[in-house]
Protein backbone atom coordinates (compact mmCIF):
# COMPACT_ATOMS: atom_id res chain seq x y z
CA UNK A 1 0.00 0.00 0.00
CA UNK A 2 1.39 3.45 -1.17
CA UNK A 3 1.94 6.15 1.47
CA UNK A 4 1.34 9.79 0.74
CA UNK A 5 5.41 10.25 0.80
CA UNK A 6 5.86 7.21 -1.75
CA UNK A 7 5.68 7.92 -5.54
CA UNK A 8 2.45 6.53 -7.45
CA UNK A 9 1.30 6.31 -11.38
CA UNK A 10 -0.95 8.72 -12.79
CA UNK A 11 -1.93 10.75 -15.98
CA UNK A 12 -2.03 14.01 -17.08
CA UNK A 13 -5.68 14.89 -16.90
CA UNK A 14 -5.86 16.34 -20.46
CA UNK A 15 -4.62 12.74 -21.84
CA UNK A 16 -7.85 11.04 -20.23
CA UNK A 17 -9.66 13.84 -20.72
CA UNK A 18 -12.19 11.33 -23.57
CA UNK A 19 -12.97 8.93 -20.38
CA UNK A 20 -14.10 11.95 -18.39
CA UNK A 21 -17.38 12.99 -19.63
CA UNK A 22 -19.56 11.58 -16.96
CA UNK A 23 -19.94 8.96 -14.35
CA UNK A 24 -19.92 5.27 -15.64
CA UNK A 25 -18.45 1.84 -15.68
CA UNK A 26 -17.40 1.34 -18.81
CA UNK A 27 -16.76 -2.27 -20.33
CA UNK A 28 -16.47 -1.90 -24.50
CA UNK A 29 -13.84 -3.19 -25.25
CA UNK A 30 -12.41 -0.50 -27.43
CA UNK A 31 -12.62 2.06 -25.14
CA UNK A 32 -11.11 0.04 -22.14
CA UNK A 33 -8.01 -0.61 -24.86
CA UNK A 34 -7.82 3.20 -25.55
CA UNK A 35 -7.93 4.13 -21.56
CA UNK A 36 -4.87 1.24 -21.51
CA UNK A 37 -3.15 2.69 -24.06
CA UNK A 38 -3.42 6.41 -22.40
CA UNK A 39 -2.25 4.84 -19.47
CA UNK A 40 0.86 3.05 -20.99
CA UNK A 41 1.63 6.14 -22.72
CA UNK A 42 1.31 9.30 -20.64
CA UNK A 43 1.62 7.41 -16.90
CA UNK A 44 4.35 8.84 -14.58
CA UNK A 45 4.94 8.78 -11.00
CA UNK A 46 4.07 11.11 -8.60
CA UNK A 47 4.81 12.04 -4.95
CA UNK A 48 1.57 10.73 -3.89
CA UNK A 49 1.13 13.81 -1.92
CA UNK A 50 0.92 16.37 -4.80
CA UNK A 51 -1.39 13.72 -6.56
CA UNK A 52 -3.80 13.78 -3.74
CA UNK A 53 -4.17 17.56 -3.97
CA UNK A 54 -4.48 18.59 -7.42
CA UNK A 55 -6.95 17.95 -10.53
CA UNK A 56 -3.52 17.93 -13.08
CA UNK A 57 -3.44 14.10 -13.07
CA UNK A 58 -5.87 11.78 -12.62
CA UNK A 59 -4.02 8.68 -10.12
CA UNK A 60 -4.32 5.32 -12.04
CA UNK A 61 -5.85 2.42 -9.20
CA UNK A 62 -6.26 -1.44 -10.54
CA UNK A 63 -8.83 -2.74 -9.15
CA UNK A 64 -10.32 -6.40 -8.91
CA UNK A 65 -13.32 -8.33 -8.75
CA UNK A 66 -13.60 -11.38 -7.02
CA UNK A 67 -16.14 -13.77 -8.31
CA UNK A 68 -17.08 -17.60 -8.29
CA UNK A 69 -19.27 -17.69 -11.39
CA UNK A 70 -22.48 -15.04 -10.57
CA UNK A 71 -21.16 -15.14 -6.77
CA UNK A 72 -19.16 -12.14 -5.14
CA UNK A 73 -16.39 -11.06 -2.90
CA UNK A 74 -18.10 -8.78 -0.56
CA UNK A 75 -16.13 -6.56 2.39
CA UNK A 76 -17.37 -3.30 4.02
CA UNK A 77 -14.92 -1.09 4.65
CA UNK A 78 -13.43 1.10 7.68
CA UNK A 79 -14.82 4.13 9.25
CA UNK A 80 -12.05 6.16 8.31
CA UNK A 81 -10.49 7.99 4.34
CA UNK A 82 -13.09 9.42 2.13
CA UNK A 83 -16.39 10.26 3.04
CA UNK A 84 -18.47 8.03 0.25
CA UNK A 85 -16.47 4.88 1.13
CA UNK A 86 -16.37 5.00 4.99
CA UNK A 87 -18.56 1.99 5.80
CA UNK A 88 -19.85 1.18 2.66
CA UNK A 89 -19.50 -2.53 1.01
CA UNK A 90 -17.38 -2.46 -1.56
CA UNK A 91 -16.50 -5.15 -4.71
CA UNK A 92 -13.85 -3.60 -5.50
CA UNK A 93 -10.13 -4.13 -4.04
CA UNK A 94 -7.41 -2.55 -5.30
CA UNK A 95 -4.45 0.64 -4.69
CA UNK A 96 -2.25 2.34 -6.50
CA UNK A 97 0.92 1.68 -8.78
CA UNK A 98 4.25 2.14 -7.45
CA UNK A 99 7.49 1.73 -9.01
CA UNK A 100 7.88 -1.82 -8.06
CA UNK A 101 5.13 -2.89 -10.17
CA UNK A 102 7.05 -1.97 -13.36
CA UNK A 103 9.91 -4.52 -13.16
CA UNK A 104 11.09 -3.46 -16.39
CA UNK A 105 8.20 -3.90 -18.22
CA UNK A 106 5.32 -1.17 -18.53
CA UNK A 107 2.74 -3.00 -20.59
CA UNK A 108 2.04 -5.29 -17.43
CA UNK A 109 2.10 -2.73 -14.80
CA UNK A 110 -1.49 -2.55 -13.89
CA UNK A 111 -2.25 -6.53 -13.81
CA UNK A 112 0.69 -6.99 -11.77
CA UNK A 113 -0.63 -4.39 -9.07
CA UNK A 114 -3.74 -5.68 -9.09
CA UNK A 115 -2.43 -9.15 -8.09
CA UNK A 116 0.34 -8.13 -5.48
CA UNK A 117 -3.16 -5.84 -3.95
CA UNK A 118 -4.97 -8.61 -3.52
CA UNK A 119 -2.10 -10.89 -1.85
CA UNK A 120 -1.19 -7.93 0.38
CA UNK A 121 -4.89 -7.09 1.25
CA UNK A 122 -6.73 -10.46 0.94
CA UNK A 123 -4.26 -13.19 1.21
CA UNK A 124 -5.20 -14.21 -1.99
CA UNK A 125 -3.12 -15.57 -4.61
CA UNK A 126 -4.99 -16.87 -7.21
CA UNK A 127 -4.68 -15.68 -10.95
CA UNK A 128 -6.03 -12.45 -12.53
CA UNK A 129 -7.43 -11.77 -15.89
CA UNK A 130 -4.17 -10.43 -17.77
CA UNK A 131 -7.01 -7.65 -19.48
CA UNK A 132 -8.67 -5.19 -17.69
CA UNK A 133 -12.40 -6.24 -17.96
CA UNK A 134 -14.09 -2.38 -17.95
CA UNK A 135 -12.68 1.27 -16.28
CA UNK A 136 -14.76 3.06 -13.67
CA UNK A 137 -14.90 7.21 -13.56
CA UNK A 138 -16.84 8.98 -11.15
CA UNK A 139 -17.23 12.89 -11.29
CA UNK A 140 -18.93 13.92 -8.10
CA UNK A 141 -16.43 14.94 -6.19
CA UNK A 142 -12.76 16.43 -6.22
CA UNK A 143 -11.89 13.51 -4.74
CA UNK A 144 -12.96 11.22 -6.92
CA UNK A 145 -12.41 12.69 -10.14
CA UNK A 146 -8.12 12.26 -8.93
CA UNK A 147 -8.82 8.71 -9.39
CA UNK A 148 -9.07 6.70 -12.63
CA UNK A 149 -10.17 3.08 -12.34
CA UNK A 150 -8.99 -0.33 -14.18
CA UNK A 151 -10.82 -3.36 -13.40
CA UNK A 152 -9.84 -6.51 -13.59
CA UNK A 153 -11.73 -9.55 -12.49
CA UNK A 154 -10.09 -13.08 -10.28
CA UNK A 155 -12.27 -15.95 -10.97
CA UNK A 156 -11.78 -18.61 -8.15
CA UNK A 157 -13.25 -21.83 -7.42
CA UNK A 158 -13.35 -21.29 -3.87
CA UNK A 159 -17.02 -20.24 -2.14
CA UNK A 160 -15.14 -18.54 0.83
CA UNK A 161 -12.30 -15.85 1.28
CA UNK A 162 -10.56 -16.10 4.27
CA UNK A 163 -8.95 -13.00 5.28
CA UNK A 164 -6.27 -13.18 7.77
CA UNK A 165 -5.19 -10.22 10.30
CA UNK A 166 -1.68 -10.38 8.95
CA UNK A 167 -2.97 -9.19 6.00
CA UNK A 168 -2.52 -5.15 4.88
CA UNK A 169 -6.51 -4.83 5.36
CA UNK A 170 -6.62 -1.96 7.45
CA UNK A 171 -9.05 -0.40 4.84
CA UNK A 172 -11.97 -3.06 5.91
CA UNK A 173 -14.07 -3.22 9.28
CA UNK A 174 -12.74 -6.18 11.45
CA UNK A 175 -9.29 -6.25 10.33
CA UNK A 176 -7.43 -6.57 13.62
CA UNK A 177 -9.38 -10.47 13.12
CA UNK A 178 -9.35 -13.46 10.95
CA UNK A 179 -12.72 -12.93 8.84
CA UNK A 180 -14.34 -15.71 6.27
CA UNK A 181 -15.92 -13.73 3.56
CA UNK A 182 -18.71 -16.26 1.80
CA UNK A 183 -19.17 -14.88 -1.64
CA UNK A 184 -22.68 -13.28 -2.46
CA UNK A 185 -25.01 -13.61 -5.49
CA UNK A 186 -26.19 -10.19 -6.42
CA UNK A 187 -29.64 -11.17 -5.30
CA UNK A 188 -27.83 -11.24 -1.84
CA UNK A 189 -26.23 -7.80 -2.15
CA UNK A 190 -29.34 -5.89 -2.69
CA UNK A 191 -29.88 -4.18 0.27
CA UNK A 192 -26.08 -3.14 1.31
CA UNK A 193 -24.74 0.20 0.60
CA UNK A 194 -21.93 0.46 -1.74
CA UNK A 195 -19.23 2.56 -2.44
CA UNK A 196 -19.68 4.20 -5.82
CA UNK A 197 -17.34 2.43 -8.00
CA UNK A 198 -19.04 -1.36 -6.84
CA UNK A 199 -22.44 0.73 -7.44
CA UNK A 200 -21.63 1.36 -10.82
CA UNK A 201 -20.49 -1.42 -11.81
CA UNK A 202 -23.36 -3.62 -10.34
CA UNK A 203 -25.48 -0.93 -12.69
CA UNK A 204 -23.73 -2.17 -15.73
CA UNK A 205 -24.36 -3.49 -18.46
CA UNK A 206 -21.36 -5.68 -17.36
CA UNK A 207 -22.70 -7.09 -13.84
CA UNK A 208 -26.14 -7.99 -15.88
CA UNK A 209 -24.54 -10.32 -18.41
CA UNK A 210 -22.29 -11.77 -15.89
CA UNK A 211 -23.67 -12.05 -12.51
CA UNK A 212 -27.21 -11.88 -13.32
CA UNK A 213 -27.30 -8.55 -11.50
CA UNK A 214 -30.66 -6.52 -12.01
CA UNK A 215 -29.67 -2.79 -12.88
CA UNK A 216 -33.25 -1.72 -11.27
CA UNK A 217 -32.56 -3.19 -8.11
CA UNK A 218 -29.58 -1.22 -7.67
CA UNK A 219 -30.48 1.63 -9.34
CA UNK A 220 -33.07 2.62 -6.56
CA UNK A 221 -30.00 2.89 -4.05
CA UNK A 222 -27.84 5.06 -5.72
CA UNK A 223 -27.16 8.14 -4.33
CA UNK A 224 -29.45 10.99 -6.42
CA UNK A 225 -25.80 12.18 -7.84
CA UNK A 226 -25.11 9.56 -9.68
CA UNK A 227 -28.79 9.03 -10.06
CA UNK A 228 -29.11 12.01 -12.37
CA UNK A 229 -25.25 12.49 -13.64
Amino acid sequence: MATDSAEILAVPSDALSDFYDRTEFRSDPAGVRNALNVVHSHGRYYLREWAEQTERVRQVIPCVVVRNGIRLLCIKRAKKGRPDLRLRYTLLFGGHVDADDSNGDREHILHRCAERELREELGLHAPVSRDPIGIVVDLETASSRRHFGVVFECRITDSIVSVRRNCDNSEFTHSRYDNDYPLLESVELVNKKFDPWSQLLLTSDFARRNFGASQSDFAAQLPLRLMTG
